[in-house]
């Protein structure tokens, strides 16, 4: 497991990301417990913040929904103006496009 400042060495760099940080969430949900994880890098892959937390909700659309939240917030409490969010959920990139309907 890495530790809070370590550098990922797999992590792909950017051009443009000066003044840029990297936020992923990722959300579970098993049986009736459900839960989060937010972690914010630099543009060299260097952990900055991390947080994580239970879920109140039964749905992993909402769950996943609560993480994008909670990076939000972590974002927020580090003064971070410019973010490039990335997930491994459907859910959450259907619902932020115009259009998408309220998750279930």
């Amino acid at each position: 497991m890495r530790r809070a400042g370590q550098g990922n060495t797999n992590y792909r760099r950017e051009q443009n990301w000066v003044n840029t940080l990297l936020i992923n969430t990722d959300g579970t949900l098993q049986g009736s417990f459900g839960g989060w994880a937010a972690v914010i890098r630099d543009p060299n892959g260097e952990v900055v913040a991390t947080t994580h937390g239970k879920s109140k909700y039964k749905s992993i659309a909402l769950i996943e929904l609560n993480a994008l939240e909670q990076r939000l917030l972590l974002s927020v409490r580090h003064n971070t103006t410019r973010l490039k969010a990335q997930t491994d959920s459907t859910n959450v990139v259907s619902f932020m496009r115009q259009g998408s309907s309220k998750p279930q």
